[in-house]
């Protein structure tokens, strides 16, 4: 009979409570040659910031997450 593996749910956007910590944990996730982990990182981070803008909280939205990670030497880039 095979091992069983039980995992519980994780949310890593319930953990990011600052623009810092989006930036931070962002910045874990640039230049990994899996790409998928960053788009699943940016998910989390605009899921969060969407959560705290719509409660007035506009600490963490988009414009000072991406000023937190030009802080932490991220520059963002759009590509065209």
């Amino acid at each position: 009979m095979a091992d069983t593996i039980r995992l519980e749910k994780f949310d890593a956007a319930e953990y990011l409570n600052t623009a810092e910590e989006c930036a931070l944990y962002l910045k874990k996730f640039v230049g990994d040659e899996n790409q998928i982990l960053l788009i699943s990182a940016i998910t989390d981070v605009t899921r969060r910031s969407s959560e705290e803008v719509s409660k007035g909280n506009n600490e963490m939205g988009i414009e000072a997450i991406v000023a937190a990670m030009e802080k932490n030497g991220v520059k963002i880039v759009i590509a065209p």
